[in-house]
Protein backbone atom coordinates (compact mmCIF):
# COMPACT_ATOMS: atom_id res chain seq x y z
CA UNK A 1 0.00 0.00 0.00
CA UNK A 2 2.82 2.31 1.03
CA UNK A 3 4.54 1.83 -2.87
CA UNK A 4 1.11 1.86 -4.35
CA UNK A 5 0.13 5.64 -2.45
CA UNK A 6 3.41 7.05 -3.50
CA UNK A 7 3.00 6.24 -6.93
CA UNK A 8 -0.56 7.36 -6.92
CA UNK A 9 0.66 10.84 -5.58
CA UNK A 10 3.86 11.27 -8.10
CA UNK A 11 1.51 10.71 -10.78
CA UNK A 12 -0.53 13.32 -9.80
CA UNK A 13 2.25 15.86 -9.09
CA UNK A 14 4.22 15.26 -11.61
CA UNK A 15 1.09 15.91 -14.26
CA UNK A 16 0.16 19.15 -12.65
CA UNK A 17 3.63 20.10 -12.14
CA UNK A 18 3.63 20.29 -16.34
CA UNK A 19 1.52 23.15 -17.27
CA UNK A 20 1.83 22.19 -21.16
CA UNK A 21 -0.16 18.73 -20.51
CA UNK A 22 -2.51 19.80 -18.43
CA UNK A 23 -3.33 22.80 -21.15
CA UNK A 24 -3.50 20.18 -23.54
CA UNK A 25 -5.69 17.68 -22.41
CA UNK A 26 -8.06 20.62 -20.97
CA UNK A 27 -8.23 22.97 -24.10
CA UNK A 28 -8.32 19.96 -26.85
CA UNK A 29 -12.50 19.00 -25.20
CA UNK A 30 -13.07 22.30 -25.03
CA UNK A 31 -12.30 23.05 -28.84
CA UNK A 32 -13.95 19.89 -29.61
CA UNK A 33 -16.86 21.23 -27.73
CA UNK A 34 -17.35 24.52 -28.90
CA UNK A 35 -16.57 23.63 -32.77
CA UNK A 36 -19.54 20.76 -32.87
CA UNK A 37 -21.78 22.45 -30.39
CA UNK A 38 -21.98 25.95 -33.06
CA UNK A 39 -21.32 23.86 -36.25
CA UNK A 40 -24.04 21.02 -36.17
CA UNK A 41 -26.44 22.81 -33.40
CA UNK A 42 -28.69 24.45 -35.58
CA UNK A 43 -29.47 21.57 -37.62
CA UNK A 44 -29.53 18.94 -34.65
CA UNK A 45 -32.60 17.64 -33.18
CA UNK A 46 -32.35 15.83 -30.16
CA UNK A 47 -33.99 13.18 -28.30
CA UNK A 48 -36.63 13.80 -25.56
CA UNK A 49 -35.14 13.94 -22.15
CA UNK A 50 -36.10 14.75 -18.68
CA UNK A 51 -35.38 18.00 -19.41
CA UNK A 52 -37.59 18.47 -22.42
CA UNK A 53 -35.86 18.65 -25.55
CA UNK A 54 -32.06 18.01 -25.23
CA UNK A 55 -30.00 20.78 -27.28
CA UNK A 56 -26.74 19.83 -29.11
CA UNK A 57 -24.30 21.12 -26.78
CA UNK A 58 -26.34 19.36 -23.77
CA UNK A 59 -26.45 16.04 -25.98
CA UNK A 60 -22.72 16.78 -26.78
CA UNK A 61 -22.03 17.12 -22.41
CA UNK A 62 -21.54 13.27 -21.41
CA UNK A 63 -19.58 12.41 -24.64
CA UNK A 64 -17.21 15.77 -23.83
CA UNK A 65 -16.97 14.42 -20.39
CA UNK A 66 -15.59 10.83 -21.65
CA UNK A 67 -13.36 13.06 -23.91
CA UNK A 68 -11.68 14.72 -21.13
CA UNK A 69 -11.18 11.68 -19.88
CA UNK A 70 -9.68 10.31 -22.77
CA UNK A 71 -7.21 13.19 -23.31
CA UNK A 72 -5.83 12.98 -19.77
CA UNK A 73 -5.36 9.42 -19.92
CA UNK A 74 -3.31 10.09 -22.99
CA UNK A 75 -1.35 12.75 -21.35
CA UNK A 76 -0.89 11.18 -17.90
CA UNK A 77 0.47 7.84 -19.64
CA UNK A 78 2.69 9.16 -21.85
CA UNK A 79 5.72 9.15 -19.39
CA UNK A 80 5.70 5.67 -19.19
CA UNK A 81 7.14 5.22 -22.45
CA UNK A 82 10.67 6.96 -21.40
CA UNK A 83 10.51 6.13 -17.75
CA UNK A 84 10.11 2.49 -18.23
CA UNK A 85 13.76 2.35 -19.35
CA UNK A 86 15.28 5.38 -18.11
CA UNK A 87 14.03 7.17 -14.76
CA UNK A 88 12.26 6.68 -11.90
CA UNK A 89 10.43 3.51 -13.09
CA UNK A 90 13.58 1.64 -13.73
CA UNK A 91 14.46 2.53 -10.40
CA UNK A 92 10.95 1.01 -9.35
CA UNK A 93 11.11 -1.97 -11.57
CA UNK A 94 14.17 -3.21 -9.47
CA UNK A 95 13.36 -2.33 -6.24
CA UNK A 96 11.22 -4.97 -4.05
CA UNK A 97 7.74 -3.77 -4.96
CA UNK A 98 5.37 -5.56 -6.47
CA UNK A 99 4.48 -4.99 -10.22
CA UNK A 100 0.83 -5.56 -9.35
CA UNK A 101 1.32 -1.83 -7.24
CA UNK A 102 3.17 -0.09 -10.28
CA UNK A 103 0.17 -0.48 -12.65
CA UNK A 104 -2.14 -0.01 -10.11
CA UNK A 105 -0.89 3.25 -8.70
CA UNK A 106 0.00 4.58 -12.33
CA UNK A 107 -4.13 3.97 -12.98
CA UNK A 108 -5.50 5.00 -9.66
CA UNK A 109 -3.14 8.65 -10.09
CA UNK A 110 -4.24 9.08 -13.95
CA UNK A 111 -7.92 8.44 -12.58
CA UNK A 112 -7.68 11.23 -10.21
CA UNK A 113 -6.65 13.71 -12.53
CA UNK A 114 -9.11 12.44 -15.41
CA UNK A 115 -11.98 12.60 -12.78
CA UNK A 116 -10.40 16.14 -11.34
CA UNK A 117 -10.48 17.80 -15.17
CA UNK A 118 -14.05 16.11 -15.76
CA UNK A 119 -15.81 17.08 -12.76
CA UNK A 120 -15.50 20.89 -13.20
CA UNK A 121 -17.14 20.38 -16.64
CA UNK A 122 -19.76 18.76 -14.85
CA UNK A 123 -20.63 21.57 -12.74
CA UNK A 124 -20.77 24.19 -15.56
CA UNK A 125 -23.67 21.53 -17.54
CA UNK A 126 -26.29 23.56 -15.76
CA UNK A 127 -24.95 26.86 -18.07
CA UNK A 128 -26.52 24.34 -20.63
CA UNK A 129 -29.83 23.78 -19.16
CA UNK A 130 -28.91 20.35 -17.73
CA UNK A 131 -30.05 20.62 -14.28
CA UNK A 132 -28.07 17.77 -11.79
CA UNK A 133 -29.78 15.93 -9.02
CA UNK A 134 -27.93 14.28 -6.50
CA UNK A 135 -28.57 10.76 -7.75
CA UNK A 136 -27.45 12.01 -11.13
CA UNK A 137 -24.03 13.43 -9.90
CA UNK A 138 -23.14 10.32 -7.89
CA UNK A 139 -23.88 8.44 -11.57
CA UNK A 140 -21.50 10.81 -12.82
CA UNK A 141 -19.21 10.60 -10.68
CA UNK A 142 -19.09 6.51 -10.66
CA UNK A 143 -18.56 6.54 -14.55
CA UNK A 144 -16.15 8.93 -14.51
CA UNK A 145 -13.90 7.01 -12.15
CA UNK A 146 -15.01 4.10 -14.11
CA UNK A 147 -13.56 5.42 -17.29
CA UNK A 148 -11.15 7.08 -16.12
CA UNK A 149 -9.41 3.42 -14.73
CA UNK A 150 -10.11 1.60 -17.40
CA UNK A 151 -8.63 4.20 -20.17
CA UNK A 152 -5.21 5.20 -17.48
CA UNK A 153 -5.02 1.33 -17.40
CA UNK A 154 -4.87 0.87 -21.02
CA UNK A 155 -2.28 3.86 -21.98
CA UNK A 156 -0.14 2.19 -19.30
CA UNK A 157 -0.51 -1.02 -21.21
CA UNK A 158 0.26 0.61 -24.66
CA UNK A 159 3.14 2.84 -22.84
CA UNK A 160 4.63 -0.62 -21.60
CA UNK A 161 4.89 -2.07 -24.89
CA UNK A 162 5.98 0.27 -27.44
CA UNK A 163 9.65 2.00 -27.10
CA UNK A 164 8.88 5.88 -28.36
CA UNK A 165 6.74 8.56 -27.78
CA UNK A 166 5.88 8.57 -30.87
CA UNK A 167 4.68 5.15 -31.53
CA UNK A 168 2.58 5.84 -28.31
CA UNK A 169 1.35 8.56 -29.68
CA UNK A 170 0.27 6.88 -33.27
CA UNK A 171 -1.56 3.98 -31.34
CA UNK A 172 -3.36 6.04 -28.93
CA UNK A 173 -4.85 8.35 -31.26
CA UNK A 174 -5.16 5.41 -33.16
CA UNK A 175 -7.30 3.32 -30.94
CA UNK A 176 -8.53 5.44 -28.25
CA UNK A 177 -10.34 8.35 -31.29
CA UNK A 178 -11.95 5.60 -32.65
CA UNK A 179 -13.64 4.26 -29.72
CA UNK A 180 -14.49 7.65 -28.64
CA UNK A 181 -16.07 8.47 -32.01
CA UNK A 182 -18.11 5.57 -32.39
CA UNK A 183 -19.64 5.85 -28.88
CA UNK A 184 -22.61 7.85 -29.53
CA UNK A 185 -20.48 10.77 -28.41
CA UNK A 186 -21.35 13.07 -31.54
CA UNK A 187 -24.63 11.51 -32.84
CA UNK A 188 -27.71 10.12 -31.47
CA UNK A 189 -27.60 5.96 -31.31
CA UNK A 190 -31.09 5.50 -32.70
CA UNK A 191 -31.96 4.99 -36.21
CA UNK A 192 -28.33 4.55 -37.15
CA UNK A 193 -27.56 2.34 -40.37
CA UNK A 194 -26.90 -1.81 -38.80
CA UNK A 195 -23.55 -1.68 -39.53
CA UNK A 196 -22.95 1.05 -37.16
CA UNK A 197 -25.35 0.83 -34.45
CA UNK A 198 -23.67 -2.44 -34.08
CA UNK A 199 -20.02 -0.87 -33.87
CA UNK A 200 -21.42 0.99 -31.06
CA UNK A 201 -23.36 -1.74 -29.09
CA UNK A 202 -20.11 -3.71 -29.26
CA UNK A 203 -17.76 -0.65 -27.92
CA UNK A 204 -17.39 -0.71 -24.39
CA UNK A 205 -16.59 3.36 -24.32
CA UNK A 206 -20.31 3.85 -25.62
CA UNK A 207 -21.92 2.19 -22.33
CA UNK A 208 -19.92 4.79 -20.55
CA UNK A 209 -20.89 7.92 -22.13
CA UNK A 210 -24.91 6.49 -22.52
CA UNK A 211 -24.53 6.03 -18.98
CA UNK A 212 -23.49 9.74 -18.36
CA UNK A 213 -26.33 10.61 -20.54
CA UNK A 214 -28.65 8.69 -18.76
CA UNK A 215 -27.78 10.75 -15.30
CA UNK A 216 -27.56 14.14 -17.18
CA UNK A 217 -30.41 13.95 -19.39
CA UNK A 218 -32.42 11.19 -18.50
CA UNK A 219 -32.11 9.45 -22.09
CA UNK A 220 -30.09 7.39 -23.41
CA UNK A 221 -30.13 3.89 -25.95
CA UNK A 222 -29.51 0.88 -22.93
CA UNK A 223 -30.41 0.38 -19.61
CA UNK A 224 -28.60 2.33 -16.60
CA UNK A 225 -28.15 -1.00 -14.82
CA UNK A 226 -26.23 -2.57 -18.46
CA UNK A 227 -24.40 0.93 -18.42
CA UNK A 228 -22.98 0.57 -15.39
CA UNK A 229 -22.28 -3.17 -15.88
CA UNK A 230 -20.19 -2.73 -18.93
CA UNK A 231 -18.27 -0.04 -18.02
CA UNK A 232 -17.54 -1.59 -14.34
CA UNK A 233 -15.92 -5.29 -16.73
CA UNK A 234 -14.27 -3.07 -19.17
CA UNK A 235 -12.76 -1.72 -15.74
CA UNK A 236 -12.01 -4.66 -14.73
CA UNK A 237 -10.49 -5.97 -17.12
CA UNK A 238 -8.13 -3.03 -17.99
CA UNK A 239 -6.99 -3.24 -14.54
CA UNK A 240 -6.06 -7.15 -15.12
CA UNK A 241 -4.48 -6.43 -18.06
CA UNK A 242 -2.51 -3.33 -16.90
CA UNK A 243 -1.63 -5.94 -13.80
CA UNK A 244 -0.54 -8.78 -16.32
CA UNK A 245 1.79 -6.83 -18.30
CA UNK A 246 3.51 -5.09 -15.62
CA UNK A 247 4.97 -8.90 -15.10
CA UNK A 248 6.32 -8.57 -18.55
CA UNK A 249 10.28 -7.75 -18.14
Amino acid sequence: MSALTALWHREVTTFLRDRARVAGALVQPLLFWALLAFGFGPSFQGPQGEVGAVGFGAFLAPGMLALVVVFTAIFTTLYVVEERTEGFLQTVLVASVPRLAVALGVALGGATLAVGQAVPFALALPLLGVSLTWSGAAMVLVHLVLLGLAFTALGFVLAWRVSTTRAYHGLMNGLLMPLWLVSGAVFPVEGLAAPLAWAVRLNPVAYSVDGLRHALLGTGWASPGVDLAVAAAFCGAMLALAAKTAERS
